[in-house]
Order: C-alpha cells, then structure tokens, then sequence
C-alpha cells in the first residue's frame, strides 16, 4: 500500500512539473525589478536571474498539495527537490527501522517524512506571498530561514521566553491530570522500577529513558514547524484576512482541535477531549503567532516543548503504557 501511494505521489509530481516549469523563462519581466537583486529578498533563498511567476499564495499552497509541485509553479526546483528527498528519506528510514531493536523509532521517521510535506505547503505559501509583494490588507509572512524553523525550540531566546516556559508547565500539569483519571494496574513509575519496557523487551531504567527522550525529541522536532506551518502560517492567516483577528484565531484553533480528533483512537470521549485541549492550545499558539506577526518561531518552540513535557510526564508515571514499549512488527 505504501509502495502505491508512493508510486501515486511520483506520477502526478512528474505530471505536473514539465507543466509548473513551463512558466518559468530566463531572464527579467519587463516592468518588473529583477528578482535577483529586489529589496524582498524572499526567505531562505536568493532568486536566480529568472522570470517566475506569481500566484496567489494560497494557489501555490493547493498545488503544494502534490509534494514539490507548489515549488515548481515557482520555478523554484531546489525547493522541490528537498521536498522529495525530506518526505521519500523519512518514509524510508522508518521503513527500514522495521524489525530491528531501533524499531520503535519507525514513528519519528514517518512523522518527519509527514511534516516535512506540511511545512512545504507552508513554504510554498509564504515563497509565493513574497514574490507577490505584501499588501495591507493582508497579513505578513515569516521571513526566517528554514533551519531557524527547525532548530525554534533550541535557540536561546526561545529557551528563554516566558510563554515557552509556561507551555512546558502546561504539558507537565496536563499529564499529571490525565495520569490522575485515568486509573491503571500497571502503574509503576520509572523511579520505582529496575528496568523499563522497550520494544517488546526490558530495558535498564537509565537506558530507557535515554531511549524514551530520543524518541520524543525526535518525534516532536518534527511536529512544531509542519503543524504550525500549516495552520498558523496558511490557515490563520487567511482566516484572520476573512474574519477578523479575533474570529481568524478562534476558526483557526477549532480547526486545529478538529484535525486532532483521530487521537482519541476510536473513543468519542477521548476524541472529544483531545478537540478540546489541542483546539486551547491552538489558540494560545494562534494568538503568539498573531502577535508576532506571523513570525513562527515562538509557536514552534512552544508546540515542541508541550508536546515533549507532556509525553515525558506520562512515561515517567507510565511507562508501560508507552507506544515504544511494544514490538509494532510483531502485531503484523
């Protein structure tokens, strides 16, 4: 199934591109400044002495739905070509991570392979909202770097800033309230225990939680810049154009919390309370990167350091109720 929805996601990129490149043409347009040289330098990335051509930026987000498309209507093959390697090297990795005692990292992988495609539909965006030029009554786009994106929940104002921190207290107190209702039999808290489960086998409890911070760390590296990309940079911006910046917000955190229901695995209740908490999140975040001016640094940091505070305050009263402590090959 993989292999076809791959197979899928290759035809209709090759398909589209001869037609993407098609409008791109050496050179300068004439009446326009030269895209090489023009004060906007668009983000990460210098223009090449070429005319390329602008659409609207949520136009170059649906295109960015095929992987890489949205960068090449933009002439933009390098972005294209990182696309494809992020999303196929991520689907690959955690392909071969598959029966192995590094299994349980598989999750990361595809994770990754999953939000490096998000974030390019964002990047598309926000490459095509430059190339447009801003306008006033639209809201700005985030000029940092792609690696400023990635690397937010590390850099030293971030780590700093007091909404980051509180985002951290947030997912510790949460945790400990979902523990709190959630009565288990099996109950024991790593501190309490010699070994812990890891891949369908114990593991000593230093070692276990090394392997239990990689694998969040590396799951959650991922999900601030694709998920935040995606709805506060596409979303709530076009939400806040249309409703306003208190109704943008409030339409774009529900939507956030909505994308959020398949969490509760089937169970309507905790379907219903996972809309419920990550739509408040979302809010929180919606209203910083509003503040911000759509600069997504901050959500992203914020985003990482909830989700990790909270999935590590479940391991350390749960630990046997990790996704990690099952071998996933041996239910296949």
């Amino acid at each position: 199934m993989r292999r076809t929805i791959l197979t899928l996601i290759a035809l209709a990129s090759g398909l589209t591109s001869g037609r993407a490149q098609a409008g791109c043409s050496d050179g300068v347009r004439p009446g326009h400044p030269d895209p090489g040289t023009s004060s906007g330098e668009a983000p990460d990335r210098r223009w090449p002495r070429a005319y390329r051509p602008t659409y609207r930026p949520g136009v170059s987000a649906a295109w960015a739905i095929v992987p890489g498309v949205g960068h090449l209507t933009l002439c933009d093959p390098a972005g294209a070509a990182v696309t494809w390697g992020a999303v196929a090297g991520g689907l690959g990795v955690g392909t071969a991570l598959f029966q192995t005692d590094a299994e349980p990292f598989f999750a990361p992988a595809y994770a990754a392979a999953q939000n490096a495609y998000l974030y390019s539909i964002y990047d598309a965006y926000r490459l095509s909202a430059t190339l447009r030029g801003g306008r006033d009554d639209r809201q700005l786009v985030d000029g940092a770097r792609v690696l400023d994106h990635w690397t937010a929940p590390f850099q030293p104002r971030n780590l700093s800033d007091p909404a980051i921190i509180s985002s951290a207290a947030v997912g510790i107190g949460l945790g400990v309230i979902g523990i709190t209702l959630t009565p288990s039999t099996n109950a024991t808290p790593v501190w309490q225990r010699p070994t812990v489960p890891w891949n369908g086998d114990e593991v000593p409890t230093a070692g276990g939680v090394v392997l239990a911070e990689a694998y969040s760390t590396s799951l959650f590296l991922s999900v601030g810049p694709g998920e935040e990309g995606l709805f506060r940079g596409v979303f709530q911006p076009a939400l806040v154009d249309w409703l306003g910046p208190g109704g943008g917000v409030t339409a774009g955190a529900a939507l956030f919390g909505l994308a959020h229901y398949p969490n509760g695995q089937g169970q309507v209740d905790q379907s219903l309370i996972a809309v419920a908490v990550t739509g408040s999140l979302g809010s929180i975040a919606g209203a910083v990167a509003h503040h911000d001016r759509y600069a997504l640094g901050r959500p992203i940091a914020m985003h990482f350091w909830y989700d990790l505070s909270l999935l590590t305050t479940y391991f350390l009263l749960r630990p046997a109720e990790m996704p990690w402590a099952i071998q996933i090959s041996e239910t296949f």
